[in-house]
């Protein structure tokens, strides 16, 4: 299972890569810092996961999210991110993301939920 990790924190996607390394057939794609580049690289590798953060320079998380809803490809999205309003999370569920995470309280849900999508 190909994953793109989209941070603009290095320590955030190093340590989204180790989990990502502890999960059998899943394995990182590419790694982006900004949503433009995490669009880039979306249509280069056509991820079946992206675990996305909202707020980053240019192109927030959000706005990756809605240009998603136009591309052929359709994987899954896994928000990550510290902003974990109820309005936020309904929003980002709203337009596609199949999970949305909270950075401090919810980082160790992401390995099963690799777990869950390479099952599938």
């Amino acid at each position: 299972m190909k994953i793109l990790i989209v941070d603009d924190s290095l320590m955030i996607r190093e340590r989204i890569a180790a989990v990502v390394r502890d999960v059998h057939g899943a394995y990182v794609v590419g790694e982006a810092a900004s949503g433009d580049r995490a669009l880039e690289m979306y249509r280069k590798y056509k991820p079946d996961l992206t675990i996305l953060d909202l707020r980053m320079p240019g192109m927030t998380g959000i706005d990756v999210l809605k240009a998603l809803q136009h591309e052929d490809h359709q994987g899954s999205v896994c928000v990550l991110t510290n902003y974990d309003q109820p309005q936020y999370r309904d929003y980002c569920l709203k337009l596609g993301a199949c999970h949305f995470l909270n950075k401090t309280r919810d980082f160790h849900r992401l390995k099963s939920i690799i777990d869950d999508t390479v099952s599938v």
